[in-house]
């Protein structure tokens, strides 16, 4: 998995933290688990995820997670989804 952003990417608004914080959530992955596995604390990976929501316009994780599963096909195929 690469946290490269480029110019033409659409998540481009995110920082490299939030990215990899979202392709973690995105994975099946709970709040606090994604923190253990960055080396964060639970509070900023709470703040990276409202910033993420906000910045996306998305309001429940739901919609978090189906963001990131599509912005990240990759991550479809690593929990065996068509």
């Amino acid at each position: 998995m690469t946290n490269e952003i480029r110019r033409d990417d659409p998540h481009q608004p995110l920082s490299p933290r939030q990215l990899e914080l979202l392709k973690l959530l995105s994975s099946e992955l709970i709040l606090s688990q994604a923190a253990d596995r960055m080396g964060i604390t639970h509070k900023t990976a709470t703040d990276h995820k409202c910033k993420i929501m906000y910045r996306l316009q998305l309001e429940t994780r739901g919609e978090l997670i189906a963001y990131g599963r599509d912005a990240f096909p990759e991550l479809k195929s690593e929990n065996g989804q068509s």
